[in-house]
């Protein structure tokens, strides 16, 4: 059996969802692994308050680090690919958790086949626990894409979720970690990845739950309609061959996720504008997301 390192950023995360993260590491059924938590935080209470949160979890297999300076979530990863030792690396946030065969299931899946990294489903929960949406991947089940066509796949539909992964560390020291960009640092991931020509598997299971609260998440901005802006650009000027409905769904993507934002901050009118362009953009996969969102609320049970 090999050794995971699973890596927790933090930064300014109430003690019970911290630790609420870190037993879901300790309660897995796969036992060989180590946890990295890089404190980064510029409050010292924060930082005492994590301290006092790992002491008292007593596990040996827990490591504690303090950044010295604030430096966010994609350098502060990179920080712990640096420091691991395990020949897997999963990540997770200090607000989120995993269930407990996520390490089992996808350690066996990439020491059973010819994959570098591996990618599940992901469920997002409010704070109440109740589902607000469901992150699946199927239509990779089974797939026989070449990389290639895999990157225009990924440029539609995103191929993320960070906490849903597990990558051989060889693979995320060759590809120098997460980049240095303004936002999307696990899509950048993993367009460099399928670009240097590393084989993805999928298991078609649910391993991860994020929860979307209010408070600080360990990657926010106040930047986000020009960073996805700059994201969209990238997309559309990258030497990938997208046919004009990739395109179609491409900005489909990108005006969803701006009426997001707009709604989350209250922005009502700026909300409808958004969405009327991704409604024109793509109306099928509008009407999918549309329909998906109504499913969930009438079957919405809590957690799966």
């Amino acid at each position: 059996m090999c050794l995971v390192s699973i890596i927790i950023p933090t930064f300014n995360r109430t003690p019970e969802l911290l630790r609420r993260s870190i037993l879901s590491v300790l309660n897995q059924s796969y036992e060989i692994f180590e946890i990295i938590v890089i404190d980064d935080n510029y409050n010292n209470e924060f930082s005492i308050q994590i301290r006092k949160t790992l002491d008292d979890l007593k596990d040996e297999r827990i490591n504690y680090v303090k950044n010295k300076e604030n430096i966010g979530g994609a350098k502060s990863r990179n920080k712990g690919i640096k420091m691991a030792n395990g020949k897997y690396i999963s990540f997770l946030d200090d607000d989120d958790f995993y269930l407990k065969d996520k390490l089992e299931k996808q350690v066996h899946f990439l020491e059973s086949n010819k994959f570098n990294f591996v990618i599940s489903n992901l469920a997002i929960l409010d704070a109440s626990f109740k589902i607000k949406d469901l992150r699946k991947f199927n239509w990779l089940t089974n797939y026989k894409f070449n990389n290639k066509e895999l990157l225009v796949k990924h440029y539609k539909y995103h191929l993320t979720g960070t906490p849903t992964f597990m990558f051989e560390k060889e693979m995320l020291t060759d590809i120098g970690g997460f980049p240095n960009v303004e936002m999307g640092h696990e899509f950048h991931l993993v367009d460099n990845a399928l670009k240097k020509n590393y084989k993805l598997g999928y298991i078609n299971n649910y391993f991860t739950i994020a929860v979307a609260h209010e408070g600080n998440r360990i990657s926010t901005s106040n930047k986000r309609q020009e960073q996805l802006d700059n994201l969209l650009n990238f997309k559309l000027n990258n030497n990938i061959e997208l046919k004009a409905s990739d395109k179609k769904r491409v900005l489909f993507r990108h005006y969803l996720a701006k009426t997001s934002d707009h709604l989350n901050q209250g922005r009502k009118n700026k909300a409808i504008q958004s969405s009327l362009k991704a409604l024109a953009n793509h109306p099928p996969a509008f009407a999918y997301e549309v329909l998906k969102v109504i499913a969930i609320k009438i079957n919405n049970k809590g957690v799966i």
